[in-house]
């Protein structure tokens, strides 16, 4: 089964995000196991992330449409990557 984690800052979110949040890990949980993660400079993100194919998600960068973003998670799933994480706000580098 797929595991996606995204991976985020640590700020303080309205409510709002924190029920949308369980409410699309309940609809996902039949396709995939996601999980939220939150980070600070006391969290190594080469340690979290060991394992992870990983995907930085920016304003700036190139738009997919939802079939070729699903298209994108097939071929990632057929190529073996069982394990994604989606970096948002994320430094390159």
């Amino acid at each position: 089964m797929l595991s996606i984690m995204i991976v985020m800052p640590k700020t303080v979110l309205p409510s709002y995000y924190e029920g949308a949040s369980k409410e699309y890990i309940k609809r996902l949980k039949r396709y995939c196991t996601l999980s939220l993660q939150s980070y600070d400079e006391s969290i190594s993100l080469e340690n979290l992330l060991s394992g992870y194919h990983t995907i930085h998600v920016s304003t700036k960068g190139l738009p997919k449409n939802s079939v070729e973003f699903s298209q994108h998670l097939q071929e990632l799933s057929l190529g073996g990557s069982s394990k994604i994480a989606f970096l948002l706000d994320v430094p390159f580098g």
